[in-house]
């Protein structure tokens, strides 16, 4: 999407992602524009093919509206960080509804795109989004491990953050 002569990232997909699916159900032309960051895998499906297997198939209707419904809790809650103005938050945020692993509390996290991507997905600069990774990383709350990947420590520390009272 194009926002003041500039491209806007809306959003980024990994493995098993679902793209399209508006289409899909209001039987309204596809406007979604992907581009692939790296080497990438691709299942499509024409309309009635999937109309069949989701008949065939409920389960598979219930996964989709609840990947539907996390990717809205995911908007609803960077719509409310970037309405505040507020870049922690924003980043927060991003950072709690990236996909990854859970365990023993501590979440590890990968950044999907470089971070001049992601500073731009947040509205914010790349020295910006540096400079609030390192407060979070000195304040115990994430740790850095190199340039993509990042373990969440205080997975409720950060929640405070994204969700300013």
């Amino acid at each position: 999407m194009k926002a003041n002569g500039q491209d806007q990232i809306l959003r980024t997909v990994t493995d098993g992602d679902v793209v399209g699916e508006r289409a899909f159900l209001t039987g309204h032309r596809p406007v979604d524009l992907v581009v692939a960051l790296e080497d990438s895998r691709m299942c499509v499906f024409n309309h009635a093919d999937l109309s069949a297997l989701l008949r065939d198939y409920p389960d598979i209707s219930q996964r989709m509206l609840r990947a539907l419904s996390d990717r809205l809790s995911s908007v609803e809650r960077l719509l409310a960080a970037i309405t505040s103005s507020n870049v922690n938050a924003r980043v927060a945020a991003y950072l709690l509804d990236l996909p990854g692993s859970i365990r023993d509390g501590v979440a590890t996290v990968q950044l999907p795109m470089a971070k001049q991507e992601v500073a731009a997905y947040l509205g914010t600069t790349p020295e910006t989004l540096s400079r609030r990774l390192a407060a979070l990383s000195a304040s115990g709350i994430i740790e850095l491990h190199g340039r993509r990947d990042v373990t969440i420590r205080a997975i409720d520390a950060l929640e405070c953050i994204a969700i300013p009272r």
